[in-house]
This record gives structure tokens, sequence and C-alpha cells, in this order.
């Protein structure tokens, strides 16, 4: 919830707030998962569990390409200004993280679609 109160807040966050709340909130949220739940090959999720473990970890990676988007759109857009310099470091960061969140939720949604079974919940989170 801070993150999200002050997304939709005015004036919107500089990158560098972003990157702090996500190192602090999202970061240290994700720490504290046990290790036969989180987001680790080397622990495969039972069966049972597969869906409820793909829907928290797909939460919270949506929830950084919402945070990061306006850098990532804004770098699309302007993608010379953005080689010649004219991004600062935390800019740069931002835009990693929410091209990073987007690969990795693109890929855990194949992977999930392809192991597990599929039910209509199932479709509506994964598709």
């Amino acid at each position: 919830m801070p993150i999200y109160n002050r997304l939709i807040t005015s004036p919107p966050p500089f990158a560098e707030e972003l990157i702090s709340l996500d190192d602090n909130l999202i970061c240290r949220w994700h720490s504290t998962i046990p290790s036969y739940f989180a987001d680790d090959d080397h622990f495969p999720v039972d069966a049972r569990y597969a869906l409820g473990h793909g829907i928290n970890m797909w939460r919270w990676r949506n929830l950084r390409i919402i945070m990061y988007r306006k850098y990532l759109v804004r770098w699309a857009h302007d993608h010379a200004a953005a080689r010649d310099g004219n991004y600062t470091w935390h800019e740069r960061v931002a835009v990693d993280r929410c091209l990073n969140a987007a690969r990795e939720t693109v890929e855990s949604a194949t992977y999930s679609w392809s192991i597990n079974l599929h039910n209509r919940l199932a479709a509506w989170y994964v598709l």
C-alpha cells in the first residue's frame, strides 16, 4: 500500500524514490518468502499450490511494472535521448527493472502454463 499510495499522489515520485521503495519494501518482503514457496527453480512448487504461487509472483512483478512504466514509456518514446546520456542512473535502473519484471512475468506465465493443469481461473491469470 505505501508504494501504491505514493504512485497516486502528486507530484509523482522520481525514479530514485521508487527504487528506494522497491528495495526497502518489495525486496525486503521477497526475501522473507519461505524457500519452499520462493520463485526458485531449486524447489519446485507442489501442483496444488502452483496457481497461488504464480499469482503471488506475477502480482509483485506487475507492481514493479506499474511503478516504473513512466520511465519505460519515456525511454521508448525518446530512445535517442536515452542513448545520448540524458537519463539519470536512477532512470536507467527504473527502465531496466520494468523490462526485467515484464520479461520475468512472461517467462513465468509461459512456464506455468506449460507444466500445470488448466482451469478458467488459471487461464484468466496466466493469459
